[in-house]
């Protein structure tokens, strides 16, 4: 991910055994990224973030690409939750490195 940038995260949600797990069935969808310097918690109602499927999408703000510092590694998981009892079920961590950019700002 380059700072100050619009960059899209896409995450399959499956099961331990591989299968796409349909997330129209959920009951909240939570989207989690942290580093060491910023934490990003995002849900399913939020804008920016889309879900087709077994899906997640979530297109970042250049504002909120700018909460990570140059260097950071930013760890990213779905949490969801499902069925009468509310049960929860989370992907695995996946990570991404916040890249330096030369004009680290929001601009039109």
């Amino acid at each position: 991910m380059i700072r100050a940038t619009t960059p899209t995260f896409k995450m399959q949600v499956v099961t331990k055994s591989g299968e796409p797990v349909d997330l129209s069935n959920a009951n909240h969808i939570y989207i989690s990224l942290v580093s060491d310097n910023a934490e990003l918690q995002l849900s399913e109602a939020d804008d920016g973030v889309d879900i087709d499927g077994n899906v997640v999408s979530v297109y970042l703000t250049q504002a909120q690409s700018l909460q990570f510092q140059e260097k950071d590694k930013i760890e990213i998981q779905v949490n969801y939750t499902y069925g009468n009892k509310h049960s929860r079920a989370a992907t695995k961590i996946s990570q991404k490195k916040a890249d330096r950019n030369l004009l680290p700002e929001v601009v039109d």
